[in-house]
């Protein structure tokens, strides 16, 4: 019987894509299945999500914020100063001037609140705000360095590492995310930085030096926020 050499290449195409699609998909399902709602990376780390519920985040979260200002630099009077636009940082040996600039809506507009210092890692935190966003600035007491973090820092146990998280898939003008540092003598080094797209967290903390728990905050297709509490665990 004569062979059309047409429909043989044919069969052999079609045969050479069914293996190589049946191949792909073997080797997807050995990939971990990372949807940001039960596992994500945060760098090179996977990290695992679980549930947990509010008793479990109370018990951990233990930020208090004060939104005053002059309330804040109370505290603080002997290292912090106010007059007018301009904020004095007591560093070793010296001061550090942060000077508002309020031209209102210009792009250069920045505003300097201070928060507190942190005196476990020798930081002051300040939130600075811009025209259409905002972010959270480290201090170091000692040397000046300006680190600019996405949310208010969680400090490990260990003092080794801090995470800062952030919430906004609605308006959508700042990182939505977590960030992790490393904490050394003179400096922030930024571990990871995740930028989330199914959630965030404003709060975080942290349970042990490996293990944190946070609100994880989602919205709807009407933009209505839900809030729920999970543990994010490293894989090992």
């Amino acid at each position: 019987m004569h062979k059309n050499p047409i429909l043989i290449f044919t069969f052999i195409l079609l045969f050479s894509f069914c293996s190589d699609k049946n191949s792909a998909e073997q080797n997807d399902i050995s990939k971990p299945k990372v949807s940001e709602l039960d596992t994500f990376y945060g760098g090179n780390n996977l990290l695992f999500v679980s549930d947990t519920n509010i008793s479990c985040f109370n018990n951990y979260y233990k930020i208090k914020v004060d939104t005053s200002e002059s309330n804040c630099i109370k505290t603080q009077s002997a290292l912090v100063k106010r007059h007018g636009d301009t904020l004095l940082l007591k560093l070793e040996g010296k001061n550090k001037a942060l000077v508002n600039d309020s031209k209102i809506e210009s792009d250069s507009y920045t505003e300097y609140h201070f928060i507190t210092k942190l005196t476990d890692i020798n930081y002051y935190l300040l939130k600075v705000y811009f025209y259409e966003a905002f972010s959270y600035l480290l201090v170091n007491a000692t040397n000046g360095k300006e680190s600019y973090i996405c949310g208010y820092p969680a400090i490990s146990p260990d003092k080794t590492k801090l995470i800062a998280g952030c919430f906004d898939l609605q308006a959508g003008f700042v990182f939505n995310g977590l960030q992790m540092y490393a904490i050394t003598q003179d400096s922030l080094q930024l571990n990871w930085s995740r930028e989330l797209s199914k959630w965030g967290s404003d709060n975080v903390a942290w349970i042990d030096n490996n293990t944190i728990v946070a609100e994880q905050i989602e919205i709807d297709s009407v933009m209505n926020t839900k809030t729920s509490y999970i543990k994010l665990t490293p894989s090992k």
